[in-house]
């Protein structure tokens, strides 16, 4: 047979599905023998032997990612898949690889992402795309086989899960898992962080363990599996698949991806020689759209991804693997039944979430045969926790931010979600608001944990200088920057005072020095792209526009007058002075509530030092709102914060001379309730109008009581010292008041007073000290109101702040046990060994004695926490 025959018009129309026996023929007379990559190459056509000594033409399909058979006057193959056996010239077919064809659309087909059009993150096409006929007709082939497939599949045995200790670095945890196994299956919440920093940060300890396939979700197999494997083998991003990532990480105002996004993934894969493989395809990406196909994309997904891995396995494309995918696809989903891609592969499953304290790793039990049914198919192996920086944490990400950008201003627009909901009435954008609802309760919990361990004094104290009262505002700030990098300036809820003082001194802070303008109300992850672009540009887009005249509404301030919002921002420009939000949404949304205090402090103190620390030691000048500047309810301000001094405006008439003075304070009516708010100083702001003058109030009103009971102030009155609680029963304005006893130097709570405990206390601060490890809550000081005087203590503990915590210390003759007593007494307990090695403590009171011995320290504080009611102290995380 020539080679003219073999190469004419055998199987110009063949349909996909036919046996390779189809398109094979004896190898002709003159065909040249392979070359080093298998192939036989006659008249610009490619041939390879195939096991019966037959051969066939072959074609590149980029679908399947394999050479598969094919016509000679096909256009593009229509046979089987085909993989070179390794270190042979002879070529199998790959029947997993000719599974995915009838899935794949056409290269050219509409579905795919042209230069021109940029897809939707959430869905990939626009829904008259979605339903085109050609895509329905590859998704319904990839349904109905995967429906198939689950019905009859048998599962492998789950792999054994490694014993991992909670701190286990990731070097270990990864070398533990591919020790055991080929591949890994990670699975993340799409917008969270951690599963993408943790693969980019340990890149190099993956390639060192063999790793040479990262599968990504989301990615498609008929629409970037091409770009990508040309960017794997040139290092060029095409324009498509660079729009693409740029959808799939969130396209906002051109705010950059950052360092955890799926761009930066894969350009840091294919530096450690690591390439990427699609596991969807447009079919089972196209599911996304709609959300009550949401089980159907699962059952789908995890299908189609089976087979990817397969068809790379049996092609010897793989090596070791990682696949990172969604959490119910790695896992599977429980009340379908349908098992996650861990399962399917038999490899370990592990799930990263994001945290903002220290990592830890966590062993999930199965659960037993008669317990859970299918729920064992969906139960992850390992738990990882992955520490996020704070910004990645708490704003929202890039992808949701276009849904949320007018709701996070109109907080009836955030619905709150329920647990049970039917498809059909799933709210538009509900993934967005879950993720917004739990980042808020994460700014929540962290703010209180970190305002737990910072007191009101000042971080560092600033200079503030002595002035005349009728001091220019030129010569105040040129006096308040000559030994200080910042300045606090607080006003008013609803005044103008501060921003007029701001827009007429401008000039004033521009030779000064001062570089950043930080404001309240404008927010890091909404409004921060718009606002440097308009630096950048002086084009302010018109929704920016209307964004910043709805704030100023909001803080009624009103629309059109010569302080608004935008006027800030353009006389900021016009004097080189950037500006920076301070604030972030899911701080904002609950400004107006009492608990935002802690949150807006802490976002804020987190913006101005990681921007002093990234550009920079430079001047700079906060703009907020009193409530937030100083100490208030025993939360320190943004001036204790960032140990900077503090000025707060006060309005005053058109003919009043305005002054500079000490601040005196005074009490504030802010977000619902009276507040004490004072600043280091106070400066009069002549306005064209009257202030209103303000009204009386009581300052113990001010205090952070609770809405129970378990909180008390002391106060000084004449000779005495007074325990005072809040009545709920008699009205809000009541108070009870008791004289704490004082005899022979001793404190104590007199008989019949509400928190009587019969313990005497060598001080009041050890007295306020047992009342609090009581479970009682010391309301916050005020000056003037509760002048109880500093009592110098040498304590050798602090971090024991309750009574009964305890913890096991080394000292020169051994370990000893050191616990805090209830009169605030600190008790250190030798702990002794035995000839046998075993451990004991000798303290009656609890019933321990030398015939009592435990194992290890840890098994005593087990036996301390369990029978005496101890508790362990524990070192707190950085926040």
């Amino acid at each position: 047979m020539a080679i003219s025959n073999i190469a004419g018009p055998v199987a110009n129309s063949l349909s996909p599905g036919r046996p390779l026996s189809a398109y094979s023929r004896h190898a002709p007379k003159g065909l040249p023998p392979p070359d080093s990559d298998g192939f036989r190459v006659a008249q610009q056509r490619k041939f390879v032997n195939l096991e019966d000594g037959q051969v066939v033409m072959v074609g590149y399909d980029e679908s399947v990612r394999s050479y598969c058979a094919q016509a000679r006057e096909e256009y593009r193959p229509s046979g089987p898949a085909l993989y070179r056996v390794a270190g042979r010239d002879i070529w199998k077919e790959n029947s997993a690889a000719t599974a995915l064809r009838p899935y794949q659309l056409p290269a050219q087909h509409p579905a795919t992402p042209q230069p021109a059009r940029t897809p939707t993150a959430d869905g990939g096409h626009p829904d008259e795309i979605a339903n085109d006929s050609a895509l329905l007709q590859c998704r319904g082939r990839l349904v109905a086989d995967a429906e198939r497939f689950f019905k009859n599949h048998k599962l492998p045995d789950r792999p054994p899960v490694p014993e991992l200790p909670p701190a286990a670095s990731d070097r270990v945890l990864i070398e533990t898992l591919y020790r055991q196994a080929e591949g890994l299956v990670i699975g993340e919440t799409y917008t969270d962080s951690g599963s993408k920093l943790f693969l980019i940060k340990n890149m190099a300890t993956l390639a060192e363990q063999g790793v040479r396939t990262l599968y990504l979700e989301r990615l498609r197999t008929d629409v970037e599996q091409a770009h990508l494997e040309t960017f794997h083998k040139t290092g060029a991003l095409s324009d498509t698949l660079d729009n693409y990532l740029r959808t799939l990480d969130g396209d906002y105002g051109n705010a950059p991806a950052g360092t955890c996004s799926y761009r930066n993934l894969i350009i840091t894969a294919r530096a450690h020689d690591i390439r990427v493989q699609a596991l969807d395809c447009a079919a089972s990406n196209s599911l996304r759209v709609r959300d009550p196909h949401m089980l159907t994309r699962i059952t789908a997904l995890n299908y189609h991804t089976y087979q990817v891995i397969k068809a790379d396995q049996a092609g010897g494309l793989q090596g070791k693997w990682l696949a990172l995918v969604d959490t119910h696809h790695a896992n599977g989903y429980g009340p379908e039944g349908t098992p996650g891609l861990s399962r399917l592969q038999g490899v370990t499953g592990l799930m990263i979430d994001d945290t903002m304290s220290n990592p830890a790793i966590h062993k999930v039990p199965a659960l037993p045969h008669n317990a859970g049914g299918r729920m064992n198919l969906v139960r992850p192996d390992l738990k990882l926790s992955v520490k996020v920086p704070w910004r990645e944490a708490l704003e929202v990400p890039l992808p949701y931010r276009n849904a949320l950008q007018d709701r996070i201003r109109s907080p009836e627009d955030i619905i709150v979600r329920r647990t049970h909901v039917r498809l059909d009435e799933r709210v538009k954008d509900a993934g967005a608001i879950a993720d917004f609802l739990q980042r808020e309760e994460r700014l929540k919990s962290t703010s209180a944990a970190f305002f737990s361990r910072h007191h009101g004094s000042r971080q560092a104290k600033p200079e503030i200088p002595h002035l005349p009262a009728d001091s220019t505002v030129s010569r105040i700030l040129e006096r308040l920057y000559e030994n200080n990098n910042g300045l606090v300036l607080g006003a008013d809820q609803g005044s103008i005072t501060a921003r007029k003082l701001l827009i007429e001194n401008m000039r004033t802070l521009s030779t000064l020095k001062v570089e950043k303008l930080y404001v309240q109300n404008l927010l890091t992850d909404l409004d921060q792209p718009f606002i440097d672009g308009f630096h950048a540009t002086g084009v302010m887009p018109r929704h920016f526009e209307q964004t910043l005249a709805s704030e100023d509404l909001r803080q009624t301030l009103g629309l059109g007058n010569e302080y608004s919002l935008q006027r800030l921002l353009s006389s900021a420009r016009e004097h080189g002075i950037k500006i920076q939000a301070l604030d972030m949404a899911s701080g904002y949304r609950k400004q107006k509530q009492q608990h935002n205090v802690p949150n807006f402090n802490y976002i804020a103190h987190k913006i101005i030092e990681s921007d002093q620390q990234h550009h920079g030691a430079h001047k700079w000048l906060a703009l907020v709102l009193n409530v937030h500047a100083s100490t208030v309810r025993g939360v320190p301000g943004l001036a204790q914060l960032q140990g900077a001094p503090g000025l707060r405006t006060v309005a005053t008439g058109p003919q009043a001379t305005a002054k500079i003075s000490a601040d005196p304070g005074y009490v504030e009516h802010v977000y619902g309730r009276d507040e004490y708010v004072r600043s280091d100083l106070a400066l009069e702001v002549n306005l064209d109008s009257s202030p209103r003058p303000p009204s009386a109030q009581n300052p113990r009103n001010c205090l952070g009581w609770m809405e129970v009971e378990p909180d008390f102030l002391i106060e000084k009155q004449g000779n005495h010292f007074i325990l005072v609680q809040r009545s709920y029963r008699t009205g809000a304005d009541h108070y009870e008041e008791s004289i704490i006893q004082v005899r022979d130097g001793k404190y104590s709570i007199p008989q019949g007073a509400a928190l009587f405990n019969g313990v005497q206390y060598n001080s009041l601060a050890d007295l306020v000290w047992g009342l609090k490890g009581s479970g009682y809550v010391q309301v916050a000081e005020l000056p003037g109101v509760i002048p109880i005087p500093a009592t110098p203590r040498l304590d050798t503990h602090p971090q024991l702040n309750r009574p009964g915590m305890f913890l096991t210390d080394e000292t020169a003759n051994g370990p000893v046990l050191v616990n805090r007593s209830k009169d605030r007494s600190l008790t250190v307990t030798p702990i002794r060994r035995n000839p046998a090695g075993k451990w004991y403590i000798n303290h009656k009171r609890w019933g321990y004695d030398e015939t009592r011995l435990f194992d290890s320290l840890d098994e005593l504080g087990s036996h301390l926490i369990k029978h005496v009611g101890l508790v362990a102290y524990s070192a707190p995380s950085d926040l």
